[in-house]
């Protein structure tokens, strides 16, 4: 896959986390390139700010763990990664403190 392909799938992948934030009731706060920062800041219902880190890739890596905490860390927020799962409408969720969960697309 092409650069500009990769690129304009992980916007994708960004765009659709977004609105799974935004359906559940978060506050989308910043959209950035995501390149070496986080793809957005977003607060949940109970007022909590997260550093959301988004994968739209075919592989569940340690990595993907590793750069959401190290983002999260420099902003002294919680992390909050959502993985697009492969084949199906669904995203796995984890954070600082959250029981892994799977949220399906509406």
């Amino acid at each position: 896959m092409s650069g500009k392909a990769t690129r304009a799938k992980g916007r994708r992948g960004q765009t659709t986390a977004k609105h799974l934030l935004l359906d559940r009731d978060w506050n989308v706060a910043d959209l950035t390139a995501g390149v070496s920062t986080e793809d957005f800041i977003a607060t949940d219902p109970s007022g909590r700010t997260w550093c959301v880190e988004v994968k739209n890739t075919r592989n569940l890596l340690d990595a993907h763990i590793s750069q959401a905490k190290d983002q999260a860390r420099r902003r002294g927020l919680p992390w909050l990664l959502m993985q697009k799962l492969t084949g199906s409408s669904c995203w796995l969720v984890r954070g600082t403190g959250l029981e892994p969960t799977v949220w399906s697309e509406k």
